[in-house]
């Protein structure tokens, strides 16, 4: 069975100006009903049948990496998150991943639309590849730290996206995407059904809140490129943090993802005690490295932009933030 993907209706709603601008500025964008009805409910019913078959396994999240002798990059440990299961689809041969009975997973990951249109928008980021995973989260406080999915120096990823497919969900279910845009106060983003977000792999920190509905189904799709030219785009630009005055060093990456620490050092906190509830140990370990981490920042920054921080951070959301924010809509 082929299932063709709906390309003319997802370039239609990812052609808006509004997509491009509001991913390069703020390092996220928010794209509704993205695929239709069919689609939706297609994928979803899918990755069910997936789940019920026993072929996702619990979620982890990788700690302490460090490049070996070898040059290559692994992690000292991992730590599961209960009731989050996943499978990595680009970790299928091929010809076994179309045997699977799922066509509708099977053409989303072998179509174009979205990375031609992510590349149309911001040229420089020269997308040339795809994985995708899929994702269910069982309830009972499934969910998240806060993160950055990666770094230029581990990984090619450059855009993550999420694709959420949950048609009854309600805000007493929890499991939003909270986005970090800082030096801007935090957002949350409900995961309603065949709502698409895309974002910054490496500069958009994020995490996802307990969630509490009995299913909760997503797909992220990782968007990657081997130019090394695209490592440099800067995403999120923030380009009018440049008339605040004193905050310019805020302009540079590098400086806002580690003062992003200290400045929601609480916040970053509470993530891991939840995502990781019931392992004390690991939790310990993990809040270790953490606080190591942020005193270092501290110690580097020295009083006065921890002061600083502190008294005058994190920013409202001001106009042009709120509607840069704003969802792309199929009825626009």
């Amino acid at each position: 069975m082929t299932t063709i993907f709906p390309s003319d209706r997802v370039s239609s709603l990812l052609d808006y100006p509004s997509f491009g601008s509001n991913l390069r500025e703020l390092g996220f964008a928010v794209v509704d009903e993205i695929l239709g009805s069919e689609w939706k409910e297609g994928l979803r019913k899918e990755i069910q049948m997936l789940f019920e078959r026993g072929l996702l396994y619990p979620n982890a999240t990788y700690y302490e990496g460090k490049k070996d002798s070898n040059g290559k990059f692994v992690y000292g440990y991992s730590v599961s998150k209960p009731n989050v299961f996943e499978l990595d689809l680009f970790s299928i041969n091929p010809q076994e991943r179309k045997e699977m009975d799922i066509p509708y997973l099977n053409s989303l990951y072998e179509d174009k639309t979205i990375m031609n249109e992510i590349n149309k928008a911001i040229p420089e980021l020269k997308l040339d590849s795809l994985d995708v995973k899929i994702q269910y989260n069982g309830g009972y406080g499934g969910c998240f730290p806060m993160h950055f999915d990666t770094t230029t120096t581990v990984s090619n990823r450059r855009i993550t996206g999420t694709l959420y497919l949950n048609p009854t969900w309600e805000a007493e279910d929890g499991g939003q995407l909270r986005v970090y845009p800082f030096p801007y106060q935090k957002m949350d983003i409900d995961p309603i059904d065949d709502r698409l977000v895309l974002f910054s792999s490496h500069q958009t920190l994020h995490r996802v809140l307990p969630s509490h509905a009995q299913s909760r189904y997503c797909i992220t799709l990782w968007f990657s490129s081997t130019s090394e030219s695209s490592k440099t785009v800067h995403i999120p630009a923030f380009s009018w943090l440049k008339s605040v005055e004193g905050i310019g060093f805020l302009l540079n990456q590098n400086t806002r993802k580690s003062l992003a620490k200290v400045v929601y050092d609480k916040d970053w906190t509470e993530s891991i005690q939840q995502s990781f509830k019931g392992q004390d140990e690991q939790i310990e370990k993990i809040l270790a490295t953490h606080k190591k981490e942020t005193e270092s920042i501290k110690s580097q920054e020295g009083a006065y932009i921890v002061s600083f921080m502190s008294e005058c951070l994190p920013l409202a959301h001001g106009e042009e933030f709120t509607s840069s924010s704003s969802p792309i809509k199929a009825n626009e």
